[in-house]
């Protein structure tokens, strides 16, 4: 996983988007690989250690997952491509075998945000880590931080985000990423949950070096993430739009 000033990272959320269905998920890898993301993201989460029996989040998930060797080939798959690739799992036994398959990075997301023996044991897994402050207060990331750097981990960046689905534009906030730069010493992308391609166009000139935003082969279908998510078409009009932004921020230093 690199992450440079001039080139921002960008990540194609495929969670569950792929329903459970493997042959989903390797188109939606391939068109990633296609439309230029740098990253692909899955969430690979055990429905029976992370949710109530029979709740509607157990369902969804249940009846989404990828088996630990259908996973494998996926990460073999975008790795082929070119791509970087990495999960959310939200219990420690599913990210041992997840760390096996060598993911780029981790990431914890807004709801894992203080689940502190999580935290701390991906930090000792020596990867870098993704960190989402969606519904975070400051106090909260502050601890966060601390347990990472306390496991010896400085490979931090953290995710502006707003887990509001959609987000609405005014809900945002922007101006946050440069002063969690300031405050934190790490890089800092934005997480964007708002519909179209104008916030994370715009998150560029914001100080955005890492974005991520959800994808699916057809946004119209019901439930998971489809409603909040790019199809292949758009993914690529965003990340275009992305590289002619770092084009028109330029170079910090005067020239005629």
């Amino acid at each position: 996983m690199k992450i440079t000033n001039n080139h921002v990272y960008v990540i194609a959320e495929i969670g569950i988007n792929h329903e459970g269905s493997v042959n989903e998920c390797v188109k939606m890898i391939n068109e990633a690989a296609n439309f230029g993301a740098s990253a692909v993201k899955l969430q690979t989460i055990n429905a029976d250690a992370n949710y109530v029996l029979d709740s509607e989040s157990y369902k969804t998930f249940k009846g989404s997952e990828l088996t630990p060797e259908e996973t494998a080939d996926m990460f073999k798959l975008a790795k082929s491509k070119g791509l970087d690739i990495f999960t959310t799992a939200g219990d420690i036994e599913t990210i041992k075998w997840v760390d096996k398959l060598h993911p780029s990075c981790w990431k914890i997301s807004s709801g894992l945000l203080t689940h502190i023996p999580l935290i701390s044991y991906l930090a000792s897994l020596g990867r870098p880590l993704l960190i989402s402050t969606g519904m975070a207060i400051q106090d909260e990331i502050d601890l966060a931080i601390k347990t990472v750097r306390a496991a010896g981990n400085n490979d931090i960046s953290l995710l502006q985000c707003t887990s509001l689905y959609p987000a609405p534009l005014d809900s945002l906030n922007l101006k946050i990423i440069k002063s969690l730069k300031r405050k934190y010493k790490c890089n800092v992308g934005f997480s964007d949950h708002s519909l179209g391609t104008d916030a994370a166009f715009l998150s560029v000139g914001a100080g955005a070096m890492i974005i991520e935003k959800h994808f699916s082969l057809d946004p119209g279908r019901v439930g998971f993430d489809h409603k909040i998510s790019l199809n292949a078409a758009d993914f690529k009009v965003m990340v275009e739009r992305i590289r002619m932004a770092e084009i028109i921020m330029g170079s910090s230093e005067k020239v005629a």
